[in-house]
């Protein structure tokens, strides 16, 4: 008889996969309700973006600060934020881990004529994305440190309703099936010992469950990017790992 073990994501809920992390990384980027009282700096020289950054010799976290190369600023009405030309607005985000990817998701509502997203690490720029046109969008980038700056800047009137940072999900790796199962590699023809139980209706409150003995898996490639490379103690923890120590769902 062929034996199989398919391994559920340590995510899984019992009926359908879960998001990875649906933790919302920017704060009031739903409504806005925060822009307009928000610290501002005005006449930025160019360019403007990264010189509104190191000038801030602290930024609270969590926090919007709006900057500009005129004395024009970002304004918030009706739940939506508004740039004008050479306007800008940034957020010192909290709680990141370094290596690990983020979504930034942007819902523009006009556009006429793009605008810019900068993730910085203090002053040091790491990634750039322009943006055109209106609808959702979506750019990924991976964080250097715990406190990643994310910055908007447009060189036209723009509009946007929304702005969400989260982490990117995460599917598990080898051979995905349904809800994030993987097949796990096993040794040839090797018989994995189960002890069933039945159901003792006669005493209720105690119930007995089935269980397998212990077995090994062969250390292929998949299976170590199953288990995430358990094996290595310097890998980095990305909160996502393997843990052997949480009950994990499984077929046999």
């Amino acid at each position: 008889m062929s034996v199989q073990l398919i391994v559920f994501p340590q995510y899984f809920d019992g009926d359908n996969p879960l998001i990875v992390s649906n933790s919302q990384f920017i704060v009031d980027g739903i409504s806005f309700a925060n822009v307009n009282t928000s610290n501002s700096q005005t006449n930025v020289p160019a360019p403007t973006t990264a010189n509104a950054v190191s000038s801030l010799a602290s930024i609270t976290v969590n926090t919007w600060y709006r900057f500009s190369n005129s004395t024009n600023f970002v304004s918030e009405a009706s739940g939506s934020i508004a740039f004008v030309i050479g306007t800008g607005i940034m957020q010192k985000l909290s709680n990141l881990t370094a290596g690990v990817s983020y979504d930034v998701t942007v819902i523009v509502g006009t556009n006429s004529a793009g605008f810019i997203t900068t993730q910085f690490d203090g002053n040091i720029q790491q990634s750039i994305s322009a943006i055109s046109g209106t609808g959702v969008h979506t750019f990924t980038f991976t964080a250097t440190s715990n406190n990643d700056i994310i910055t908007f800047f447009s060189a036209g009137i723009t509009i946007i309703n929304t702005i969400s940072v989260q982490q990117t999900p995460q599917a598990n790796a080898g051979v995905s099936l349904e809800n994030g199962q993987v097949i796990c590699d096993l040794y040839e023809d090797e018989d994995i010992p189960l002890s069933l139980s039945v159901d003792d209706f006669k005493n209720v409150a105690e119930k007995v469950q089935s269980y397998s003995k212990a077995f090994n898996l062969p250390a292929t490639k998949r299976n170590n990017q199953i288990f995430d490379n358990i094996f290595e103690i310097t890998r980095t923890d990305t909160g996502l790992n393997f843990n052997p120590y949480k009950r994990t769902k499984a077929f046999l």
